[in-house]
C-alpha cells in the first residue's frame, strides 16, 4: 500500500466512523548503552549573540470557499448525442452556478428496453473493492456507477442490498427509497424505483432479484425530499423519467442536494424519481462506449474533501452496471 492509498484509506475511516482528525502524541524514549558506559562530559554551548530578526507579517488569511450559489442567466438547451438505440449522453448546464468546477450536469439515459442492468459486489466475490473503470472491464460494463453509500469494512451496503441469492446487507435502514431491477414476472417493469410511501415496498423488494436502498431524492410524486444546508459536495444519482427510462446522473461541481434536485427537476427531460447513490471523491461516472468514453470522478465534500483537485477515481465496492441485453 502506498502512501496515497494510506492517506484516501484514513480519509475514508474519518467520513465512515465520523471519528475526525486522529492527533498522534509524540513519545521521547532514551536508550542506555550498558552499565560500564559513562557519559560524555558536558561543553557548554557557544552563545549566538546574532540578533534575533522579528518574525515575519502573517499571511493574510484565506477563508474556505462559501458556495453562495446563483441561478444561471441563460441556461444552455440539451441536446441529446444518441450513442445507438436506448443510450443517449449529454452534458447539461444546471440553473444554479456553482463557484467550484464547471456548473455541468453529466446525464447519461439509458432505455431498459435496450439494456439490462447488473449489481456487482465485491464482497460477493473476492472481496477487493475496485475503481469503476477495472469494475466495467472486470464484468464488460458499457456504464458503471457507485451503487450506493457503504459502511466502513468498504464491502457492506449502508442500506439493504441484494442480487439474487447474494445478500450483501440484510437489514432495511430508514431510508425511504429502492432501486430494483430484475423483476421475477413480466408484469412488472424491468427496473423501477421503490418509494416507500408509494408503493407496497415489502412485496415489490421480494419480486425483484437486484435490490438496493439509498436515500430518497425525488419522490414519487416529483416533490423535492431534501431540506435545504450548508454542506456541498459533488455527488452522482440515479434517475427515472416519465417514459420509464434510466438516468444516470453526476456533477463534479458541488452543490446542496436539495439544490441539484432542484437543478435536475428544472432539466426539460421528464425526470420522474430520484435516488442518491454517493457524493465526494469517491463518486464515479464512467461510460466506456465505441462511439464516447468518460471518466467522472468527485472531489469536493464539506468536512471531508474541501478542494477540487481529487483527479483520480477512488476504488469502490459497489457498482450499478449497464449492458447490452442479449438478443
Amino acid at each position: 500500500m502506498n502512501l496515497r492509498t494510506l492517506g484516501i484509506h484514513s480519509l475514508l475511516i474519518m467520513k465512515r466512523l465520523g471519528i475526525g482528525l486522529l492527533v498522534l502524541s509524540g513519545m521521547a524514549c532514551e536508550m542506555k548503552e550498558g552499565a560500564d558506559t559513562q557519559p560524555p562530559a558536558y561543553v557548554a554551548p557557544a552563545i549566538d549573540t546574532t540578533p534575533i530578526p522579528p518574525p515575519p507579517e502573517p499571511d493574510t488569511f484565506v477563508p474556505p470557499p462559501i458556495l453562495a450559489h446563483t441561478p444561471a442567466a441563460n441556461p444552455i438547451p440539451i441536446i441529446w448525442e444518441e450513442l445507438e438505440p436506448g443510450l443517449a449522453f449529454t452534458e447539461a448546464e444546471a440553473s444554479i452556478r456553482a463557484n467550484i468546477g464547471d456548473s455541468r450536469v453529466t446525464l447519461l439515459r439509458i432505455d431498459p428496453a435496450h439494456f439490462d442492468f447488473q449489481l456487482v459486489s465485491a464482497k460477493a466475490g473476492d472481496r477487493l473493492p475496485r475503481f469503476a473503470p477495472d469494475w466495467a472491464a472486470k464484468e464488460g460494463l458499457i456504464a458503471v456507477v457507485n451503487a450506493g453509500m457503504y459502511q466502513s469494512d468498504h464491502l457492506t451496503n449502508v442500506g439493504y442490498m441484494k442480487n439474487y441469492d447474494f445478500v450483501n446487507q440484510s437489514r432495511f435502514n430508514k431510508d425511504k427509497a429502492f432501486i430494483a431491477f430484475h423483476p421475477s414476472t413480466e408484469s412488472l417493469p424491468p427496473f423501477q424505483l421503490i418509494d416507500r410511501e408509494c408503493h407496497d415496498w415489502e412485496k415489490l423488494v421480494e419480486d425483484y432479484q437486484s435490490v438496493s436502498q439509498s436515500i430518497r431524492m425525488i419522490d414519487c410524486n416529483r416533490r423535492n425530499k431534501w431540506g435545504r444546508q450548508q454542506r456541498y459536495w459533488s455527488m452522482v444519482v440515479l434517475c427515472t423519467d416519465n417514459k420509464g427510462r434510466v438516468l444516470f446522473a453526476f456533477t463534479r461541481s458541488p452543490y446542496s442536494v436539495h439544490d441539484f434536485i432542484r437543478i435536475l427537476l428544472k432539466f426539460p427531460i421528464g425526470i420522474q424519481q430520484a435516488i442518491y447513490l454517493e457524493g465526494g471523491p469517491e463518486a464515479s461516472f464512467y461510460l466506456n462506449h465505441p462511439q464516447k468514453t468518460v471518466a467522472k470522478m468527485g472531489s469536493y465534500e464539506t468536512g471531508f474533501f474541501e478542494d477540487d483537485s481529487n483527479d483520480d477515481f477512488w476504488r469502490i465496492p459497489n457498482v450499478i452496471g449497464v449492458r447490452r441485453k442479449k438478443k
